[in-house]
Parts: C-alpha cells; structure tokens; sequence
C-alpha cells in the first residue's frame, strides 16, 4: 500500500473518523460492491468518476499514481484501491469497512449467481438470458476503459497517436520475451 502523505502523518496521529464520514464511506463502497460490474478496470474507472471528479476525494495525479502502485501489487488492483481509499478517509476502520463493504457483496452475489448457474444454466431461458448479459458487460467495461484510459494518457505524444502506455508496456514486454529467445 501506499504510505499517507506526509501532510496526514503517520496512521496513528491521524484525527477519530467522524460517524458521518464511516458511514458514506460505507455507503459508497457497498453501491460499488453490488453496481460495479466488468472487474477491475470498470471498477477502476467507477471509483476514478466517484472519487476523483464527483467527491474530491482524490486529486487525478493521486488516483493515478495509486491505481499504478495498486498494478503492481500482487491481486486486484480493484480491491487494493478501495481499501486504501478507505484506509485514507478513515484509518483502519475505514480500511476494513470500505474493503468489506466493497468485496463482500460482490462476493455474495457471485455465489448467487454461480448456485443459479448450477441449477438452471441448462435451461433454454437460463442459456438466453446469460447470451443477452454478455454484449451488456463487454460494453460496460469497453466504455470504463475508453474513459479510464483517456485519463491515464499523459504525455503529447501519447495523447497525439491515442497510444495507452499500457500498450506500449505490453508491448516492450513481448519484445523483450522474443529477443530473449533467440
């Protein structure tokens, strides 16, 4: 996780979260946990739209430079976002409350969805209903990644070419694994 910045001091020093504060903090994380379909870069995107630019939460450069501290990390960088926005907002009562309130419904519902799957997934209406789900998530997260990623692009050049630098990391990766196989 990232470390607090300086300006906060050190988690121990940090103010008593205010009731009101937990309690959005809750409120926000428990509608992402159950709304927030598509994985990570959809959930990356709604918690960019949410914290950045509706709350204020988080400066754009902040988010930033926490979504690529969070891709490096082993796990969902989903996951590892939403708790150190909560561990910011609210100390570790916040950690584990925006990380509870943020996995555990998504969680419960997955299970819900698998136990449906299981019983019914044979059934013509089931194999239907599950064929006109997925253009639904393959447009959710195309348009949080299209949003997400205009955000993300930071240099001129970049921005000139619409090249996503996660691209260009990709890509000097498969170069590198093909020279090394010579």
């Amino acid at each position: 996780m990232i470390p607090p910045s300086p300006a906060r001091g050190p988690p121990h020093s940090q103010p008593e979260p205010a009731p009101a504060g937990l309690l959005a903090l809750a409120a926000t994380f428990l509608r992402l946990g159950l709304t927030a379909f598509g994985g990570p870069a959809a959930h990356i995107a709604l918690m960019e739209q949410e914290f950045v630019r509706r709350r204020g939460w988080l400066t754009a450069a902040e988010f930033l430079d926490l979504v690529g501290a969070a891709s490096i990390i082993p796990g969902p960088s989903s996951t590892e976002v939403a708790i150190y926005i909560g561990y910011r907002r609210g100390g570790l009562r916040g950690l584990a409350l925006a990380g509870s309130c943020f996995i555990l419904p998504a969680a419960l519902l997955v299970s819900g969805i698998a136990w449906a799957y299981v019983a019914f997934g044979r059934l013509p209406t089931a194999v239907g209903i599950l064929r006109g789900v997925e253009p639904v998530v393959v447009a959710v997260i195309a348009q949080a990644l299209w949003t997400f990623g205009r955000t993300a692009l930071k240099s001129r050049l970049l921005v000139r070419y619409r090249i996503n630098s996660t691209w260009l990391i990709a890509g000097g990766a498969l170069l590198g694994i093909a020279l090394s196989a010579r």
